[in-house]
């Protein structure tokens, strides 16, 4: 619980977490009645960037960073190169490349597939980095 609960910054992302988890459920089981899906896929981007934030701070991405830089630093859970941080980069990459797209895109249809984009692009994030917190 404490990988969830420690302090401040893992309550919040945990809590952001699990209230995106909801969204993006409840997006897949109404996909039939949505109409606009512009708002929508915008709004999980911002939020699942939010979540990239607070969990970066939560790994102390910022202290690995430090660690490259200067030796005398200590790294944060997750060494520069490693799973956790491609794939957290590659999903990152997914999430703002669906929401700018989904601003260009005229039709709702695409919109729709760039939403659908960007929650893999999310639960692969959530997915990678959470089993390696967990197995870490």
């Amino acid at each position: 619980m404490k990988l969830y609960f420690g302090n401040g910054i893992t309550i919040v992302t945990t809590l952001l977490l699990l209230g995106l988890i909801i969204y993006m459920i409840l997006l897949i089981k109404n996909r039939e009645n949505i109409i606009s899906w512009g708002r929508r896929t915008l709004l999980l981007c911002a939020w699942g960037l939010i979540i990239c934030c607070t969990a970066a701070t939560r790994d102390g991405l910022h202290l690995t960073i430090q660690n490259a830089i200067d030796r005398s630093i200590a790294p944060g859970l997750f060494p520069i190169v490693s799973i956790p941080t491609v794939i957290g980069t590659v999903g990152a990459a997914l999430i703002i490349l669906a929401g700018i797209f989904s601003i260009f895109a005229h039709k709702q249809n695409t919109r729709r597939i760039l939403c659908f984009i960007c929650m893999s692009g999310i639960v692969l994030k959530i997915a990678v980095i959470e089993l390696f917190r967990f197995i870490g």
